[in-house]
Formats: structure tokens, sequence, C-alpha cells
């Protein structure tokens, strides 16, 4: 269903569902810079151009808030977020620390079923790829990467990956466009998956800290050099 169609709607128990829909919009909007670091957000031009009324849009602003992309600023409205050379390094700082803390328990903790699962995902991201489907080709390495972080099954790890999640998307499609990295980075999830199948706790980290590492050294080199 399409955020038209549910505005076509009426009732409370729809409501809901419209910011959810405004939401992950916007969010999309901020990753692909369509809403660009500093514009103000209008509540006004977006409802309208979300076929919505007003009121979705405010409360979905308020969870970009809460997900750090936007900042909300009394008396002037709300912006999306700056994002500096600085603020790339600091979450990727923080990843590394959680991410491959993570998946140095997860290579003891995932199934066979699970890692054979991973593997065949990394087959279709690559196949995808290849047929010049990049868009994609990355939303898939994001899930097997994401797979990969979640695999200590530690629920209260897992929920300070979450409140992560919004920013580490928002830097990690910096690098979408980075030539050659897409590749790359399929190959170093080959490296980690074999580090997992081997139960080798170790050598997974190391594998994931390299693949974090160039993201991060990727993301970097989008910005301009007077903005470091």
């Amino acid at each position: 269903m399409t955020i038209n169609e549910l505005a076509a709607g009426s009732g409370s128990h729809e409501e809901p569902n419209l910011r959810e829909q405004a939401y992950e919009r916007m969010r999309e909007q901020i990753f692909t810079r369509e809403l660009a670091p500093g514009m103000l957000l209008s509540e006004v031009r977006l409802a309208k151009a979300y076929g919505i009324s007003r009121t979705p849009v405010r409360e979905a602003i308020k969870q970009l808030a809460q997900a750090g992309l936007v900042r909300l600023v009394p008396g002037r409205g709300a912006f999306v977020t700056e994002l500096a050379p600085h603020d790339v390094v600091e979450i990727y700082e923080l990843r590394e620390q959680l991410e491959c803390y993570a998946i140095r328990i997860g290579a003891r903790r995932l199934t066979d079923e699970q890692i054979a699962e991973l593997e065949v995902q990394a087959d279709d991201a690559d196949r995808l790829r290849e047929a010049g489907d990049l868009k994609e080709a990355f939303e898939l390495a994001v899930a097997t990467h994401r797979r990969f972080t979640r695999a200590a099954r530690n629920a209260r790890l897992a929920r300070i990956l979450e409140q992560l999640e919004d920013e580490s998307r928002r830097v990690s499609h910096l690098t979408f466009t980075h030539p050659g990295r897409l590749a790359a980075a399929l190959a170093e999830h080959r490296d980690i998956l074999t580090a997992l199948r081997a139960r080798d706790g170790d050598a997974a980290e190391a594998a994931l800290r390299v693949h974090l590492r160039a993201d991060r050294d990727a993301a970097v080199d989008q910005f301009a050099p007077d903005t470091y």
C-alpha cells in the first residue's frame, strides 16, 4: 500500500501507519541526500509531497530527531543534521568496538543453517552487482552485514546497535557511490563468512575490522578536502 492510499483512508488506527510511512520516506531521502544536510524540513511541503496531513509528518520528524538524523531547534524548526568527516569517524569507531565484539561471540553461536543462509545471501548480492543492479546489491549487503552483527544473540547489545542503526545506514550510503567499493565490500563479506564457517571468532573479528575501516575510509573520501 502506498502512502497516498493510506492517506485516502480514515480512522485513528491508520495514523501510526502514516507516521511510519512518512518516517521511512524521509529517512531514505536523508540517506540519499534528497533531503540535504542542513535543510529546513517544512511540515507543509512534506505533507503535500506525501499526500498526507501534517500530523504524521510532525511525528515522523520527532522520530527522526530521536534517531539522530534531524536536529530540532526551538523557535526555528527541524533541520537535517549536518554530517562531517569527524562524525563518520566517530560512528565507525563505535561500530568497530561493538560489532567486532558481537561477531567474535557470534562465530560460536551461529548454526550451520544460518551460515548457509548468509552464504546464499552473499551469492545473491554478487549476482545483483554483476547484473548491474547496484542499489539492490547494496541493500542486500547491508542486510547481510546486519545479520553478522546480530549473530551474538545478545539482546542488550542488539538494542545498542539498533540505536545506531539510522546513523550507521546514513554513513554506509556514502560508500555506495565510491568507485569499486561495493565489489570490495562483498569480497570482504566472503572473508568474514569463511571465518564464521571455520568457527574462528578471532579471524571473523579481524576480517570485520578490515571491512569497517575500509568502509570508513571510503565514506570520508566523499567529503571535499576543505571539510576535514
